[in-house]
C-alpha cells in the first residue's frame, strides 16, 4: 500500500506557466479596453442626424399637357427635387419656380 496522505505540493502550487496564462490575456484585454477608451473610435459617427425630408402632395391635376403636382416642403431644410418616378419609370420633369424648395411653401 502506498501513502497518499501526503498531497503533490508541486500541482497544488501555481507555476509561473500558469500565471502567465491567465495573466498575459488579462493584460492584453485591459490594453484592449484602454486603447477603446482613448482613443474613442466611433467619434466619426457623431457627426449630428441627416435632416428631415417630408414632402407633402397637396393637389395633383392631370392635364393634356401631362401631369401637374403642387408639394409643400416640410422639412426642416430646404428640399431639391431631383428625379420624379411614376410608376417604377423615370421621368423628365420641369419645376416653377426652378431651383430648392423653401420650407413650409
Amino acid at each position: 500500500m502506498t501513502d497518499t496522505s501526503q498531497p503533490n505540493t508541486r500541482a497544488a502550487r501555481p507555476t509561473r506557466v500558469n500565471l502567465l496564462w491567465i495573466g498575459l490575456p488579462l493584460t492584453v484585454l485591459a490594453i484592449a479596453i484602454a486603447w477603446l477608451l482613448s482613443s474613442d473610435p466611433l467619434s466619426s459617427f457623431r457627426n449630428g442626424a441627416p435632416p428631415v425630408e417630408n414632402i407633402t402632395f397637396e393637389r395633383t391635376i392631370l392635364g393634356t399637357d401631362g401631369i401637374r403636382v403642387l408639394v409643400r416642403a416640410g422639412g426642416s431644410e430646404p428640399m431639391t427635387i431631383a428625379q420624379v418616378q411614376v410608376d417604377d419609370a423615370y421621368w423628365q420633369f420641369t419645376q416653377d419656380p426652378p431651383g430648392p424648395i423653401a420650407r413650409g411653401s
